[in-house]
């Protein structure tokens, strides 16, 4: 999945609930993309990592994580 993708999914999530203050992810390659990073400065949302190797740390991330991926196809 594209940052570009990830950020119009995102979008779609601010639109049926609200805008978060802070997101929280892995450091994959879609949300460490430049095209997250202009949309974090648009919106005002903070994205933020968990450490990298180590993604028990944040296990809701990580399902939430998979979950997307299997919703949104790969």
């Amino acid at each position: 999945m594209s940052g570009l993708r990830v950020t119009r999914e995102v979008d779609a999530l601010i639109r049926l609930r609200r805008k978060s203050v802070t997101v929280v992810s892995d450091n994959g390659i879609e949300p460490i993309s430049m095209t997250v990073l202009k949309w974090c400065r648009e919106t005002g949302v903070d994205w933020q990592y968990i450490q990298p190797g180590e993604p028990m740390r944040n296990g809701f991330v990580e399902s939430v994580d998979g979950s997307l991926r299997d919703e949104c196809g790969r």
